[in-house]
């Protein structure tokens, strides 16, 4: 999780809801929040994963920014 840059969860919450999420790290690398997308499993491919994965990590990483 920590080289790629987000976590995915398949369905280990509910069974038909999947996550990807990245955190938000503060100016000295704490993380102080998460931003995720949550979606039917049904729907969290390998195609989808990669792109609500570049979603989630430039959000959070915009945000982290923004909250120095």
């Amino acid at each position: 999780i920590r080289q790629r840059g987000f976590a995915v969860n398949r369905g280990e919450w509910r069974p038909d809801v999947g996550c990807v999420a990245a955190a938000v790290m503060a100016s000295h690398e704490n993380p102080v929040a998460t931003l995720s997308v949550n979606i039917p499993i049904t729907r969290l491919t390998d195609e989808s994963e990669a792109v609500f994965a570049a979603a989630v990590t430039e959000a959070a990483s915009r945000l982290g920014a923004r909250l120095g």
